[in-house]
């Protein structure tokens, strides 16, 4: 089935998009990925994305390319539930949020990093964070959306939903696809009984680079030359073992 393709979409995070690299055209793993299947390389990454973007873009490309879909296979990269993505209606515009580092992306807020240091995980924790910053307007409105809204328990089945939603589609246009976690959402882990385990591979990027003691690049924080070809390579098999028995 592979053979009869042309192009393969990857999208995901800053590990897809290959944050770190010197050279995205020849090191990240999505490149050496197409050149081994001998496919063209479309690569819609974002650093930063949250899954909830990474699907929306999926969908926007497939449906701009709908007329190219039969020339197509799909590699996705999952990133951390911490990662939120959603519309302002004041601003006309979708806006990411990263509370695990506590960056607030786009235009909407200050930047935080440096106060939050981390992950709130208690509800006590965020009232204390907050409550320093409650002499900002704005601080009101993610006060309430932090405290009432932030959930990893749900945002892991919101996550599997649109999953579910998303292998469906990719069945019914009959497009070849492989999903893998890059870090932090446990895709291995998943209790779900709708959910198509086939086609997700059974341990993520930071895994493989740690069971591999793999490189990270100059900024530490995203994976190394080496570990890119190393992953291209084990998605191949994966690909591979997949389509072509």
């Amino acid at each position: 089935m592979i053979q009869n393709k042309s192009i393969i979409l990857t999208n995901g995070c800053s590990w897809t998009y290959g944050d770190g690299l010197k050279d995205l055209s020849v090191e990240r793993w999505s490149s050496r990925l197409s050149k081994k299947l001998k496919l063209k390389d479309v690569n819609i990454s974002q650093p930063g994305s949250s899954n909830k973007k990474i699907i929306e873009s999926t969908l926007n490309w497939i449906e701009e390319n709908y007329s190219d879909l039969n020339d197509a296979i799909v590699v996705i990269g999952f990133t951390e539930l911490t990662r939120d993505y959603f519309y302002n209606a004041l601003l006309k515009e979708y806006q990411s949020i990263n509370w695990a580092t506590g960056n607030f992306q786009e235009k909407f807020s200050d930047n935080l990093n440096e106060q939050i240091g981390g992950l709130m995980d208690s509800t006590q924790d965020r009232l204390e964070l907050f409550n320093h910053y409650s002499n900002k307007e704005w601080e009101k409105w993610w006060r309430q959306y932090f405290i009432v809204h932030y959930d990893l328990e749900n945002f892991r089945k919101v996550l599997v939903k649109d999953m579910i939603l998303l292998q469906s589609l990719f069945k019914s246009l009959n497009i070849p696809y492989l999903f893998f976690e890059s870090f932090g959402c446990g895709l291995s882990k998943i209790q779900n009984k709708i959910i198509d385990k086939t086609n997700i591979v059974d341990k993520s990027f930071a895994t493989f680079i740690h069971d591999g003691q793999l490189d990270y690049s100059d900024n530490s924080g995203h994976p190394g030359t080496e570990a890119h070809e190393e992953w291209s390579n084990y998605l191949t098999s994966c690909l591979r073992e997949k389509y072509e028995r």
